[in-house]
């Protein structure tokens, strides 16, 4: 029975984690950002809200889109570099928050 109680829980406060309109106007925004920059912006103010929701395990994933965009490059290891400078903000942003 808790396990469905805690589903139920999950459900119906979901909506009100993930919805990003209703961020503090102190909370620095993603709008002015590169759009690549934006989209981890936006995954790491989720994962903010979740915490602070009660969600004891959160991964923010970076990267993604091809070999331009991932960590693990192997072969061009220095786009590792640019899209450092693509990460540092939106995580300094959150570990600040």
């Amino acid at each position: 029975m808790a396990a469905y109680d805690t589903a139920f829980r999950m459900q119906t406060e979901a909506p009100k984690v993930f919805d990003l309109n209703t961020e503090s106007k102190d909370t620095p925004t993603c709008t002015a950002w590169a759009i690549r920059r934006r989209r981890l912006c936006r995954r790491c103010l989720m994962a903010r809200r979740m915490v602070e929701n009660g969600v004891r395990f959160v991964c923010v994933v970076s990267g993604g889109g091809g070999p331009e965009a991932e960590w693990d490059a192997h072969s061009i290891l220095k786009s590792t570099t640019a899209y450092g400078e693509l990460t540092d903000k939106p995580v300094a942003a959150l570990i600040r928050i």
